[in-house]
């Protein structure tokens, strides 16, 4: 006879039908569990499901027609059921057959052969006995079909995310449970938290369809997160443990910092009960004077794409510059022992560049040439081009670049545009062409000049604002620095470049309060003119080329130098606008309120630290969150007013004076 594989079923002695596999436990767990329980094969079900898998077979005799297709090949969800032991037919043959079996047992400890035999009290014990029986075999029925259907359930939540699997749990826990009557854990609460703070109006709508915590109780978890203006503890504990994780490369990082307007209000804090909307650094220092600006510090890393709000103040008007470091050009400077290399943003020296044209001329005085540029230039250059039609050769320009009155100032993309490579190209064309618009608008013979700066300026951002390791075509500067690059040989002639221009324009009073140069004049002469845009250039090439130099000595071969500019922090400041709608003019209460929804979403989102340095996990983002909760506030109800110390009044009125 040739060799066959044994039919699982307890007592089969079939050794000609087809076998059947067991179903993949992997895959359908919960079908795996009924064939198992079905054979009433106690030594299967003491073995690795993995295992029965690949070892052990289940005749064809135990399936009915219903159960395959053709070709004696079984349905995914077909389960044994002619042939099997008696006790595992069905749940209810085996409850009559259990029933009987019970029943002659006690009968036969009774030594009696039929109910008809016993007393009447006897037969009222045994109808009780024979009950209790019954029910005892339907609860261990029912406790083995929980327990099956709770081992596919793990089986199932186990390749999921952690939170996820967390969050369907609490569904199936508080599913039919009233609002009233829910009870959420602490998670449960954070995941709710994250969620309203990632959409407070798709929040609502959320809670319909899933039972999610309240609004009331996730402000009053939001007001157990500390995050009060000055250097926040907690913050910086969490920044501690989490670069303890990341390699030496990845903890390079730059400080940013910059003002954002807000709008002077004072407003009563219910949670605190105290006053917000003063000039605050800390919990410990406050003033009397009424804030109307927010300084925001931000750290980002330099090797690593990752961001961290660090801290802020309140303040009134812009924060002066400490005394030690007046000199803006000075190249370090120096806090504790500690040099600290400092830059300025290229996207606003750019800008600034751009408004004192608007008004003077620039002049570049090279070893060839002396070169003037003139926004007239430009605007020439615009209006000859834009009679083209659809055939323009600068189709990016428009009125918002070029047209003084129509300018906008704060955008960096109308400055960068007119200070292009194409702009310049162009403008020198018509210059030696000597084209002549519609209405006779002629280039000057400063034309050229002005082309040279733009151009100048266009590669000395590209410079500066490089983030793929490879540059573009035409654009050799627009690139990561590294050693093999050009970037050092243009920055020792922009540097001398820098040297040699100024802007030619009357000197004033109000220039002089913003002017390094320490030489007076007499007011309404004309001077040679470097305001800080122009100096500052300087001084950001030296702090790039200083900040390259200390990577390579960590081993870092190039530096994408658009990490350096504070495009994060502005970001950062239209989202805190963004919240509640649009809040354009904050208040120091809601610019508070705003950053902690901030700080929780970036610890939620692929940017934070967490996300970067560790495994893509949300149980990161959850536990990364409940670390801010260190301090049980008691948000108090609207009575709570009348409890206020009657020294409250007395106590503003210090601050007001």
């Amino acid at each position: 006879m040739s060799w066959y594989r044994k039919c699982a079923v307890r007592g089969c002695q079939d050794s000609v039908s087809v076998r059947h596999r067991f179903p993949n436990p992997t895959k359908f767990m919960y079908v795996f569990v009924q064939w198992v329980d079905c054979i009433g094969n106690e030594v299967v079900r003491d073995i690795d499901p993995i295992t029965v898998y690949n070892r052990y077979r289940v005749c064809h005799a135990h399936f009915t027609v219903e159960d395959n297709y053709g070709n004696n090949r079984l349905r995914k969800d077909a389960v044994p059921s002619l042939n099997l032991p008696d006790q595992q037919i069905s749940n209810a043959t085996d409850e009559i057959l259990g029933s009987s079996r019970t029943e002659s047992g006690l009968l036969h400890k009774l030594h009696v052969t039929r109910e008809t035999h016993l007393s009447p009290k006897a037969k009222k014990l045994y109808k009780i006995a024979s009950h209790l029986s019954r029910a005892n075999r339907r609860l261990r029925c029912t406790r083995r079909l929980i327990r099956s259907t709770r081992e596919v359930l793990n089986e199932a939540l186990h390749h999921l995310d952690s939170t996820v699997a967390t969050f369907i749990k609490s569904q199936i826990t508080l599913a039919g449970s009233k609002s009233q009557g829910r009870r959420y854990s602490l998670e449960d609460k954070l995941m709710g938290l994250i969620l309203h703070k990632q959409s407070g109006r798709g929040y609502p709508a959320l809670s319909k369809i899933f039972a999610l915590p309240s609004k009331k109780t996730i402000m009053q978890l939001l007001n157990r997160i500390p995050i009060n203006p000055g250097v926040n503890d907690v913050i910086f504990n969490n920044l501690a443990e989490v670069v303890s994780g990341l390699d030496e490369s990845s903890k390079y990082c730059a400080v940013m910092f910059d003002e954002m307007s807000l709008d002077p209000h004072i407003h009563l804090n219910v949670a605190t009960k105290e006053f917000e909307g003063f000039e605050t650094n800390d919990d410990e220092q406050r003033s009397a004077v009424i804030a109307d600006h927010a300084l925001v510090f931000m750290v980002r890393g330099l090797v690593k794409n990752w961001k961290q709000p660090l801290a802020y103040t309140f303040c009134r008007s812009s924060t002066k510059i400490p005394s030690a470091s007046e000199d803006p050009t000075r190249k370090y400077l120096f806090l504790n022992g500690v040099k600290i290399i400092h830059i300025y943003d290229p996207p606003h020296l750019i800008k600034g560049i751009r408004n004192n044209l608007l008004t003077e001329n620039l002049v570049w005085e090279s070893a060839e040439d002396k070169y003037v540029a003139s926004w007239q230039n430009i605007e020439t250059a615009y209006a000859i081009d834009n009679a083209a039609g659809s055939l323009r050769a600068m189709p990016k320009l428009t009125e918002c670049h070029v047209n003084r009155n129509c300018i906008k100032k704060m955008k960096v993309s109308y400055a960068t545009q007119v200070f292009s490579h194409t702009v310049a190209s162009v403008m020198t064309l018509m210059a030696r062409a000597g084209i002549v618009g519609i209405q006779g608008e002629k280039l000057s013979e400063t034309a050229q000049g002005t082309a040279k700066v733009l151009k100048f300026f266009d590669d000395l951002m590209d410079s500066v604002n490089g983030y793929s390791l490879y540059p573009s075509n035409g654009k050799p500067l627009r690139s990561a620095v590294s050693r093999c690059t050009d970037h050092f040989e243009f920055w020792v002639e922009a540097r001398q470049t820098l040297r040699k221009m100024y802007y030619q324009g009357f000197y004033t009073t109000f220039y002089a309060l913003f002017s390094n140069n320490n030489q007076t004049a007499a007011e309404g002469t004309e001077e040679q003119l470097r305001p800080p845009s122009l100096v500052n250039w300087t001084v950001t090439i030296n702090g790039i080329i200083d900040i390259f130099e200390m990577l390579e000595q960590g081993n870092v071969n190039h530096l994408k130098c658009r990490r350096l500019n504070q495009d994060p922090i502005e970001n950062f400041f239209g989202q805190i606008r963004q919240q509640g709608l649009r809040d354009t003019n904050p208040t120091c209460s809601h610019f508070k309120n705003h950053f902690k929804t901030l700080l929780i979403n970036n610890f939620s989102s692929r940017h934070s630290m967490s996300a970067n340095c560790e495994s893509e996990n949300s149980k990161n983002y959850i536990v990364a969150v409940k670390k801010f909760i260190t301090v049980d506030v008691v948000v108090p109800s609207s009575t709570d007013f009348c409890s206020f110390p009657s020294e409250t009044p007395n106590f503003a009125l210090q601050y007001i004076k």
